[in-house]
């Protein structure tokens, strides 16, 4: 750095040497910010990239999920309309109150002795 001064100071002059110094800072310190610009904006890329990938990861789970919800939900909705089928099977199967004139007569028919003996 040192010997870049002199050679500097040598071709230069001294008269024009501080303005250079001025406007080589001026320069560098444009670049200096260029770059943290550039730093910045490729973080903001990478970290785009990060969430981009983390919003495909959830969208997958997402959809893995309502597959899972569908599945689940046919596999109730069979259940209960199986249930349905032999509850309305079952209220089929139900014998049938009898009109009131045939009910005592099977009554009359119990209660008439040797009707509920068991012959050997």
């Amino acid at each position: 750095m040192i010997l870049i001064m002199v050679i500097a100071l040598l071709v230069v002059g001294p008269k024009r040497l501080p303005g250079l110094a001025r406007q080589a800072g001026y320069w560098l310190g444009k670049a200096r910010g260029y770059l943290a610009g550039v730093r910045n904006d490729i973080a903001q890329e990478l970290h785009a990239d990060e969430l981009r990938g983390m919003m495909q990861r959830q969208e997958e789970e997402m959809k893995e999920l309502r597959g899972m919800l569908n599945k689940t939900k046919a596999e109730v909705t069979g259940g209960l309309e199986m249930g349905q089928e032999h509850l309305l099977k079952a209220i089929d199967e139900q014998p049938k109150p009898a009109s009131p004139g045939l009910e005592s007569a099977t009554d009359d028919q119990q209660d008439s002795p040797g009707g509920n003996e068991r012959k050997d």
